[in-house]
């Protein structure tokens, strides 16, 4: 072998042993692309499993939305309907008081009228009528007892 052809196998062998080394490099990066895409893949199967289940829990919550607004909208009608019977029950009260007020009146001024025709005597206290409470107006609330008092429980 002469020196020419040792230059020209060592260049060849140069070359060669760069080939395999940029092969090799080549080879890792492929094995490094092929785990991150199988692990992409996985990640996109899982991704696509938890679009699905975000899409079911949307639609049932648009369902029980749709749901609450119907009942929500029953239950306004009929508020609105008690509402109205209530403010008509008021006016029938309002007038039976005050032609209950009125027939006491009258009834009031029959029996002072009555006293004052009867021959009896009567005695001073008796002669004035008590006043009588304006039965127009509601009176204060009374507070609410349920019957127990504690004062005299606890001794």
């Amino acid at each position: 072998m002469t020196l020419a052809a040792l230059e020209g196998l060592s260049f060849g062998i140069i070359l060669d042993g760069a080939l395999v080394f940029l092969l090799l490099v080549t080879i890792g990066f492929a094995f490094r692309l092929d785990r991150k895409l199988s692990a992409l893949r996985a990640a996109q199967s899982e991704m696509e499993r938890l679009s699905g289940s975000l899409t079911r829990a949307t639609r049932e919550a648009e369902e029980g939305l749709q749901g609450l607004q119907a009942s929500a909208g029953k239950l306004g009608e009929q508020l609105g309907r008690d509402t109205q019977a209530a403010g008509a029950t008021v006016e029938e009260l309002r007038f039976l008081t005050e032609k209950a007020q009125d027939a006491l009146s009258r009834l009031e001024g029959g029996v002072i009228s009555a006293r004052e025709r009867s021959p009896l005597p009567r005695p001073a206290a008796a002669r004035r009528p008590a006043p009588r409470p304006d039965l127009r107006e509601a009176p204060a609330a009374a507070p609410v007892s349920d019957g127990i008092d504690f004062e005299e429980s606890e001794s």
